[in-house]
């Protein structure tokens, strides 16, 4: 598991299923930001998306940061969704290209694939779909 950030406005944790939403003075669209990415990775859970993990499986930092990027993908999507993705934009940017730099030397399938995870998640979160789609 990732060491959580102390400076993050909000956090999911898995062992009790919730998010928890820090107190902190930032603007509306960045706590709207914050809570659409935890969100993401609450869809990952097993009784809703049960999201299999991307990268290989000895290397867990590894599939920890493919997680984060399929929930930044997902926060991207719902944030487009609700017209807020301007007010948000450079936060976003600055997320992706943290993670795509730790992330360093990965093809661009597995990228697609979080981008495809984000949006099973968004469908999720918006009622879209109820059950996760089988994957080949």
């Amino acid at each position: 598991m990732l060491k959580r950030n102390p400076d993050a406005l909000a956090c999911y944790v898995i062992e009790k299923d919730h998010i928890v939403i820090k107190k902190y003075n930032f603007n509306n669209f960045d706590i709207l930001f914050s809570i659409y990415h935890e969100l993401a990775h609450s869809t990952g859970h097993e009784t809703r998306l049960k999201r299999k993990p991307i990268g290989m499986k000895r290397v867990k930092k590894q599939q920890e940061l493919y997680e984060e990027l399929t929930a930044e993908f997902t926060a991207i999507l719902l944030c487009k969704k609700c017209r807020i993705f301007n007010k948000v934009r450079q936060s976003i940017a600055r997320n992706i290209i943290n993670i795509l730099v730790q992330i360093k030397k990965t093809n661009w399938e597995k990228r697609l694939e979080c981008y495809d995870q984000a949006i099973q998640a968004k469908k999720y979160i918006l009622g879209e779909i109820k059950k996760p789609i089988s994957s080949n």
